[in-house]
């Protein structure tokens, strides 16, 4: 693994080269996904946000989609005097969105580790 990560990046400035080179230990971490049609049973008083509600790929839109999950309570909450009805409400935003986005997180985030997308450094 060393090898790896270390020869992918030889043409870095020094300095980054050598924060590499000071890396004792490279450890694998798996990366979790729902699936794309994932959604939970409500249950009265909870809710789920960001990763717990739809935890994607990494590929840049999760920590964005937790700030608007959060946005869409606090704003539901904000409006309806029904806390339960409130939550209900943004809940449905909440998948709504996150069921359109998820497919294409899904599918980028297998491009780029298809042997087509290597082949042009994409």
């Amino acid at each position: 693994m060393r090898a790896l990560v270390t020869g992918s990046y030889t043409g870095w400035a020094p300095n980054l080269r050598r924060l590499l080179d000071a890396c004792t230990d490279f450890v694998r971490r798996p990366i979790y996904s729902l699936p794309a049609d994932f959604r939970w049973a409500p249950r009265k008083g909870v809710t789920l946000l960001g990763d717990a509600a739809h935890l994607m790929p990494p590929v840049g839109v999760g920590v964005n989609l937790a700030m608007l999950d959060a946005s869409d309570v606090a704003m539901a909450l904000c409006a309806q005097p029904d806390a339960v009805s409130a939550i209900r409400q943004a809940e449905a935003v909440v998948c709504e969105r996150a069921s359109a986005l998820m497919p294409d997180a899904i599918d980028g985030f297998q491009r780029w580790f298809t042997t087509e997308a290597n082949a042009d450094g994409g």
